[in-house]
């Protein structure tokens, strides 16, 4: 099996991730950063690509939820 280089992109501030690129095989850490956050639930997505593989990106989903009252608009 060959490494494979890839990158990664986060489209929310509050979600980090360990690298934007690498080669596989890898481990990329999630972390939570989002201090600021209202209370309710809060989505954002990692989306993984590659130069070897054009349009095979890879999409994993990210879920918070924080508690307490949410506000009413």
């Amino acid at each position: 099996m060959h490494a494979i280089a890839w990158n990664a992109v986060v489209n929310d501030s509050w979600l980090q991730i360990s690298a934007a690129a690498g080669m596989t095989p890898d481990v990329v850490t999630v972390n939570f950063v989002g201090t600021e956050l209202p209370p309710g639930v809060h989505r954002s997505t990692i989306r993984f690509t590659s130069d070897a593989a054009p349009g095979a990106s890879q999409n994993i989903d990210v879920q918070v939820t924080i508690p307490g009252e949410i506000p009413t608009r």
